[in-house]
């Protein structure tokens, strides 16, 4: 029995770059030392729950009043920091921080997390580090607006 081919990807270790082989299936690249670590991640339908790329989602609901949950997608195992800033750049929580496997995560945000804090604009900003590979931080930062 032949399985479709679903997703194949070219990981640029040192660039951070993901390329759909399906789509685009050639990949150039200069570099001075001539020497690139390239990874494939090839996907023949079997695991629809991992995701292909770093994602930050959407808060929801947005505004929010009493919790709202975000969701963030993770393509590899990874050390991850999700948290919460002001409008002034001040750190006001710590969501979630750890390793986690490659997934779909969803979170969910609660006001008793934002205890002390007044209605108003925040960020949410998603660090991640591949475990295994030498590809760049991954960061994203969605708006969220508290109404008390």
């Amino acid at each position: 029995m032949r399985t479709e081919l679903k997703r194949c990807t070219l990981i640029d270790e040192a660039s951070g770059t993901n390329v759909d082989m399906l789509k685009s299936p050639s990949y150039s690249y200069v570099s001075a030392s001539g020497v690139r670590r390239f990874r494939i991640l090839v996907d023949g339908g079997s695991d629809p729950r991992v995701p292909g790329h770093y994602r930050l989602g959407e808060a929801f609901p947005n505004p929010f009043n009493g919790s709202t949950t975000i969701t963030y997608d993770l393509p590899f195992e990874s050390l991850i920091e999700l948290k919460l800033y002001d409008v002034l750049g001040k750190q006001i929580a710590t969501v979630e921080s750890g390793s986690r496997a490659a997934g779909v995560y969803s979170t969910r945000i609660s006001s008793s997390l934002l205890n002390g804090v007044s209605s108003g604009i925040y960020f949410c900003k998603l660090s991640a580090t591949p475990i295994h590979s030498e590809s760049r931080v991954f960061q994203q930062t969605k708006k969220l607006v508290m109404i008390k």
